[in-house]
């Protein structure tokens, strides 16, 4: 996640914005992780700021608010950060439902915030300080001789096949080379993060973005980048999507 972890309070409700602010910073002054808060009145604004590269870890949307309601801000939000987490905080208790069918992490009612946002937090954190401990010893090693890389597997955005070689294409822009098979490189990754799209392409499902007509498309930084899906693995490549997005 970067230096600091980045969060977004979307709420048109300024005093409760700030009350949440207050909240989410003394939660993470307390277990001493370095945050940067975002505070916006209107999803379009939150939006708006995304589109000029702003991205952020995790979003608080209030769900009723003028303009875009926090349900349709969380469906955006989720073409551009499938991995982020989002919670609603809201009024009603309602819209529980369609919380689900854009994966948010935790629904907070506003009349009981004090014990409802303590919970989502300190659950939030849990699985972010188990992500970062997995990520430790998670990776690929590519080489040997005189030359070796340890690449985190969280960097690999994807894979594809150059004749005798297996080019990794990372998050960085940077891309290695190794000599070897896709078939044995797929033997060594997550088969929960990493799914084969055709004979010489490999994603890790953390940056797919969307999936259309046989086409993966893939956000890598400020970059989209598609990829065509084969017609003998389509049926595998949806269902490995939609579970993946299902686990969050």
């Amino acid at each position: 996640m970067g230096e600091k972890m980045k969060i977004a309070i979307v709420d048109d409700e300024k005093k409760f914005a700030q009350i949440i602010e207050t909240e989410v910073q003394q939660f993470f002054w307390f277990v001493q992780e370095p945050t940067s808060i975002q505070r916006y009145n209107t999803g379009k604004g939150l939006l708006e700021e995304m589109s000029e590269k702003q991205d952020f870890d995790i979003y608080f949307l209030d769900i009723e608010m003028p303009g875009l309601d926090g349900l349709e801000v969380a469906r955006r939000i989720r073409r551009q950060r499938p991995e982020a987490r989002i919670v609603f905080i809201t009024n009603y208790d309602k819209y529980a439902v369609s919380s689900y069918k854009v994966r948010a992490s935790y629904y907070v009612l506003k009349s009981s915030y004090e014990d409802d946002l303590s919970e989502a937090l300190h659950i939030i954190w849990e699985e972010e300080k188990k992500e970062r401990k997995r990520l430790e010893t998670d990776f690929y090693i590519i080489g040997g001789g005189y030359q070796e890389w340890r690449l985190s597997l969280g960097d690999i955005a994807y894979l594809t096949k150059d004749t005798k070689y297996v080019v990794f294409h990372c998050y960085d822009e940077k891309e290695y080379k190794e000599r070897t098979t896709l078939e044995v490189v797929l033997s060594k990754l997550s088969a929960e993060r990493f799914v084969r799209i055709d004979k010489g392409c490999v994603v890790n499902m953390k940056y797919v973005c969307g999936w259309k007509e046989k086409i993966v498309t893939l956000r890598i930084g400020d970059t989209y980048i598609e990829h065509p899906v084969s017609r003998r693995l389509s049926t595998k490549v949806a269902s490995e999507l939609l579970a993946y997005w299902r686990r969050g």
